[in-house]
C-alpha cells in the first residue's frame, strides 16, 4: 500500500544517510546512485528520509549528555524562532516531534510535517498535544502560501 504522501525535504549529504552508510567504509546505501565520476547522489529523497524515519530515537531515552546537549539546542531554538503565543509554526522534517512540543509550550500553534509515516506516528504517540501532525513533502506542501507566521526546517 502506497504512503499518502501529499508533500517533501530537503536532499541530505551521504555521511548523514540512514542505517551506516558511509562513503569511507564504501556502504552502498539502497537510495544512493553511483555516478560515472565515482561520486555518489541522492536517488530517492524520500525513501532516504522513510528508512531514516525508523532510526528515530525517543528524546526520552538518549544518554543524559546528549539529552542535555539537544536540550540547549532546542532552547536556542525556540529564542531563535521568537515566537509569539497563538502564533503558526510549520515544522518541517519534525522527526521526533521534540521540536514542536518546545514551540507548543512556548504558545505557538504547531503544524508537524515529516515525509515518513513511522515518523510522524511516533512524534504524533510522544507528543499528543501538539496541534497537528501530517506526512508531508517540502516540494509538494499541501498547505496555502502565508499562512504560516514561522517555518523551520532543523536537521
Amino acid at each position: 500500500m502506497p504512503l499518502p504522501v501529499q508533500a517533501g525535504f530537503f536532499l541530505a549529504t551521504p555521511e548523514k544517510s540512514a542505517k551506516g552508510f558511509s562513503p569511507r567504509q564504501g556502504n552502498h546505501h539502497p537510495a544512493m546512485t553511483q555516478l560515472a565520476s565515482g561520486s555518489r547522489r541522492l536517488r530517492d529523497y524520500r525513501h532516504h528520509y522513510r528508512v531514516d524515519a525508523e532510526a528515530i530515537v525517543d528524546p526520552q531515552v538518549l544518554p543524559p549528555t546528549r539529552r542535555a546537549s539537544e536540550e540547549r539546542r532546542l532552547e536556542a531554538l525556540v529564542r531563535l524562532l521568537r515566537l509569539n503565543p497563538g502564533e503558526k509554526l510549520l515544522d518541517l522534517g519534525c522527526g521526533s516531534g521534540w521540536l514542536a512540543e518546545r514551540c507548543r509550550q512556548a504558545g505557538a500553534r504547531v503544524w508537524a510535517a515529516d515525509l515518513a509515516l513511522a515518523g510522524v506516528a511516533g512524534a504524533r504517540a510522544r507528543y499528543p498535544q501538539v496541534d497537528y501532525f501530517q506526512v508531508a513533502d517540502v516540494y509538494h506542501l499541501p498547505f496555502v502560501a502565508g499562512c504560516f507566521d514561522a517555518k523551520c526546517v532543523i536537521q
